[in-house]
């Protein structure tokens, strides 16, 4: 059951992750902070339907795994209640850490995922029973979810901040582009500037005929070298396939 729910809050969060590190990479950063925010609203949503079913009708939902007259209902019941008490607050870090890995940001990012899953998870799995047995099992999900928030929050909003500072200090490349494309000018043009072209070589001039030409030649090349001296090639050894030229 928690498979089904918190999978849908991974599929949003690896498909809006490339999504704001193209942004970013584009320095459009406010469509990165537009991004994050949808996304986390989102995660939000979806968990905080998961917390009210849960909370509503886990009776139908461990009978779905377990029998009517099993003895592991109530149990659970219990279990469940008490395991997603923190599920509408969990979207915000899981797509903070997103967030971290699509700018390129892989300290926060696994402070995130190493908060919820490790670093507070377990040590909550063993000082919680030693105050309250069973029921503290269960509240170490939540508590770890909990404080996991409260370590994402500054994190989160500080990078957003400085997004937003960048996007102030280059208003254009927020906008998209300095300017406007000239045959829409609603639609932005490029972020970056056109380099210049590269100008094309001269052609070097055609060696007048009589006068050595200093490349080697073969009997197939007999024509194009024609074209090319104004006059048919002589070669310095009659016999040699290929040789040194002049033209005639």
């Amino acid at each position: 059951y928690m498979s089904v729910i918190f999978m849908p809050i991974f599929g949003l969060g690896q498909g809006a992750q490339p999504l704001m590190g193209f942004n970013y990479g584009a320095r459009r950063y406010g469509r990165v902070r537009h991004l994050f925010w949808t996304s986390a609203a989102a995660a939000t949503a979806i968990m905080v339907c998961g917390w009210i079913v849960s909370q509503l009708f886990p009776v139908p939902i461990l009978r779905l795994f377990v029998a009517a007259d099993s003895e592991l209902i109530p149990l659970g019941t219990q279990a469940l209640r008490i395991f997603s008490l923190a599920f509408p607050i969990i979207g915000f870090p899981i797509m903070g850490g997103q967030f971290f890995q699509a700018i390129g940001r892989p300290v926060p990012a696994a402070l995130i995922a190493l908060s919820r899953q490790i670093l507070l998870f377990i040590p909550f799995l063993l000082v919680f029973p030693l105050f309250w047995g069973l029921r503290g099992i269960y509240a170490a999900a939540p508590a770890s979810d909990v404080l996991t928030t409260l370590i994402a929050l500054p994190l989160v909003l500080r990078q957003l901040r400085e997004l937003r500072r960048r996007e102030d200090e280059t208003p254009e490349a927020a906008a998209g582009s300095p300017a406007t494309s000239a045959a829409n000018p609603s639609r932005p043009g490029p972020p970056f500037a056109p380099t210049a072209r590269r100008r094309r070589r001269p052609r070097r001039a055609r060696a007048p005929p009589g006068r050595r030409c200093a490349t080697r030649i073969s009997k197939r090349a007999c024509r194009p070298w024609r074209k090319r001296c104004g006059g048919w090639p002589r070669s310095s050894t009659a016999r040699a396939p290929t040789a040194w030229a002049w033209c005639a």
